[in-house]
């Protein structure tokens, strides 16, 4: 019985559909296409995608997670109107040409924008993972998200205008020139916003590193770089905010670039009647002790000494050369090693002369002014 049974549901389900209206054909068949197209997105979602999440999760790298994560609800949705489309097409006797023509618009709208959807929110993730990765490109990757997204959808809206057939040519010349006349007027903001990405792109000025503007009488660590103004905190704990512009115009110097530890020279003069190596010596020691008791005064590299500028005036002048860990730790270093060399001197009975300059008068020859022998005069006004 089951045999025949099964042999006649086709006349039955056929009698009973000629015996409806035909608008309720058409709607039933709608719905069961629907349904179809919704349970093929359904089973796509638990089957492929499922098992594209498994897969990645067994990769080294996490870029597949992203675009997996970024694209899933899109390409979901699409195979649910790709799979409508098709079933329009197989029961396209059973529908109104005008339903078909009308979901044939519809569906390539629906594509469009699924498409838009899925560019926008893969150049997102992108820009994230960049921003998470590189915390000065937080900004700039929130930035180019929105304006992805802003381009991607006018794009999008531009073309399916077009597929249905209007006139997209008087917009895009319409948009050209209001697009001219808003970038006229906000030329400063944009130069600021193009310098702010300049500054965020390279690897120079970030936060936390130490700079000096040359000819701003400015210098401190960046604090933020917006996309607009760079904050700068000085030592006095006093922030300035720069346009972006000034900072891409201006020449910089970065002091933590290409590693934040520098090298520090103090210039130290001595008597000419003392012995240079043994000079160098007592530089070498005191330097090599400090490194380990004063913060920020580095062991390695090893401190040394050269004889330069070398013979002044009144003195034989040497540069003690050592290194610190980044600029700020100049100041502690400088101090307590020229306190140390001081006492060091004293005690190594190493004599630092004071400035002394002789000065000889020369025998005028005119007869009324009084001449007498010539004698040195020290800077001080003692004639010797």
């Amino acid at each position: 019985m089951i045999v025949p049974l099964a042999t006649s549901m086709p006349v039955v389900l056929a009698s009973l559909l000629d015996s409806l209206p035909p608008w309720l054909v058409s709607l039933l068949v709608l719905l069961a296409i629907a349904g179809i197209a919704v349970l093929a997105g359904i089973l796509f979602e638990r089957i492929v995608i499922a098992t594209a999440r498994r897969l990645v999760k067994k990769t080294k790298t996490d870029w597949d997670d992203l675009i997996l994560h970024a694209v899933h609800p899109a390409i979901a949705l699409l195979v649910v109107v790709v799979v409508f489309q098709l079933g329009l097409v197989l029961a396209g006797a059973a529908l109104p040409d005008l339903v078909v023509e009308a979901w044939g618009r519809l569906a390539l709208g629906i594509g469009i924008v699924l498409f838009a959807v899925l560019a926008t929110r893969l150049m997102g993730g992108l820009l994230r993972r960049m921003g998470q990765r590189h915390a000065r490109m937080r900004s700039v990757a929130r930035l180019g998200a929105r304006f992805s997204n802003v381009i991607v959808y006018t794009m999008a809206f531009l073309v399916i205008l077009g597929s249905y057939g209007i006139a997209i040519t008087p917009l895009i010349t319409s948009l050209g020139i209001a697009g001219l006349a808003v970038a006229l007027a906000l030329q400063d903001t944009l130069s600021n916003f193009f310098a702010g990405v300049w500054i965020q792109t390279g690897r120079s000025m970030e936060p936390g590193h130490y700079v000096k503007l040359e000819g701003e009488n400015l210098e401190g660590y960046i604090e933020e770089v917006g996309w607009r103004t760079t904050r700068i905190r000085q030592l006095g704990n006093n922030i300035t905010i720069v346009p972006n512009a000034r900072m891409a115009q201006t020449i910089v110097t970065d002091y933590h670039l290409p590693v934040p530890r520098m090298s520090l020279l103090i210039p130290i003069g001595v008597g000419y009647e003392c012995d240079p190596r043994h000079v160098e010596a007592v530089l070498v020691d005191e330097a090599k002790r400090a490194a380990g008791q004063v913060e920020g005064l580095l062991a390695d590299p090893a401190p040394f000494v050269r004889f330069i500028p070398g013979f002044g005036d009144f003195s034989l002048q040497f540069t003690l050369i050592c290194h610190v860990r980044e600029y700020v730790d100049q100041y502690l270093a400088q101090h307590e090693l020229r306190m140390r060399i001081l006492d060091r001197f004293r005690k190594e009975g190493i004599r630092i002369p004071y400035p002394i300059r002789e000065t000889y008068t020369v025998p005028s020859t005119r007869p009324d002014v009084a001449t007498g022998p010539v004698r040195p005069v020290a800077s001080d006004g003692v004639t010797r």
